[in-house]
């Protein structure tokens, strides 16, 4: 529902504002850390699909150095993957989105979506 709500607000920049939203997500991981990956995973798919690329793929690189991606179950890591890997194309960095899909796929050979991406970044390279 949050997601929903940040897509449709926008600063004059066309970003949808996130801070209130982030800090509610960091006092819930201060208050439940045996939740914090699923806040943290589930926080990055929202900033996400709101359109704050920026700030989505700051979570997402962090949640990585914190080590959040080798607790989470295989399939919601590779599922975060192919969403990071869209996250850095949005960013213009084909580069490591294309290892970011190497590593979705190194967890899962014949996730569709992961194939159907590199296939796309191929084809435009």
């Amino acid at each position: 529902m949050q997601g929903h709500h940040l897509s449709q607000a926008s600063s004059v920049f066309r970003q949808p504002p996130t801070d209130e939203f982030e800090r509610r997500v960091d006092t819930c991981i201060a208050k439940n850390p045996a939740n914090a990956d699923e806040f943290g995973m589930r926080s990055i798919v929202l900033l996400a699909s709101a359109g704050a690329t920026a700030r989505a793929l700051a979570r997402f690189d962090d949640f990585e150095a914190r080590g959040g991606l080798t607790r989470l179950r295989p399939e919601d890591r590779s599922s975060l993957l192919v969403q990071a890997a869209r996250l850095r194309i949005r960013m213009g960095d084909r580069a490591k989105a294309m290892a970011t899909l190497d590593e979705a796929l190194r967890l899962s050979a014949d996730l569709p979506e992961a194939l159907a991406l590199r296939e796309a970044i191929r084809k435009t390279s």
